[in-house]
């Protein structure tokens, strides 16, 4: 026989578990709302190393791009002194050859040698800076001699005493040349044309 509870009775207070149950949800809720803050914090932290790896390696091609450039401009530049031995050859043998066989074999050959040199820094994309006749430009020309003359206005290159050459835009080696000044002498302005 099962004892029933009276009618007159009180309803019961929820049990202990439940109470606590609510609390454990409440606690669980603010953890897990923690954690998803936590996890976006990591997410965000993850986007930006991403980020900067990325920007890293960009940086280290253009910097090995940058060395690789150097390096060859350095080793070009270098060889222009060799192509002006070979042009200053080819001015001394030049003469000769009119009168002698064999002089004329050696020009031959050293034009060859003078012209594959040259396919070479062509191919390489350098190029010799147009000089004569352009005004003087210092990013270009080192200004090795002024020139008294009429013939050619002033500040204007009008004669080249090495030849400089150019990679893409970047100048290997400036051109020496002799720029155009007044006859009665040279007059400067400050800060035009110094160096």
């Amino acid at each position: 026989m099962s004892e029933r509870p009276d009618s007159d009775t009180q309803p019961t207070a929820p049990a202990a578990g439940e109470d606590g149950a609510e609390e454990r949800i409440a606690r669980m809720e603010k953890e897990l709302a923690a954690r998803e803050t936590r996890l976006n914090a990591l997410h965000d932290k993850y986007l930006r190393a991403l980020a900067d790896l990325d920007n890293l390696r960009k940086r280290t091609r253009q910097e090995v791009r940058e060395a690789r450039i150097e390096g060859m401009a350095s080793v070009l530049a270098e060889l222009l002194t060799v192509v002006d031995n070979f042009e200053r050859a080819l001015e001394a043998v030049g003469t000769a050859r009119a009168h002698s066989k064999t002089a004329r074999t050696l020009y031959d050959g050293i034009k060859l040698i003078h012209r594959q040199l040259l396919d070479l820094l062509n191919k390489h994309g350098v190029a010799p800076i147009e000089a004569i006749g352009v005004p003087f430009d210092p990013a270009y020309h080192d200004a090795a001699a002024r020139i008294a003359t009429t013939e050619a206005p002033e500040g204007t290159v009008v004669t080249e005493l090495q030849k400089g050459y150019l990679m893409g835009h970047r100048v290997l080696r400036p051109s020496r040349v002799g720029v155009a000044g007044p006859p009665s002498g040279w007059s400067v302005e400050a800060g035009e044309n110094e160096r």
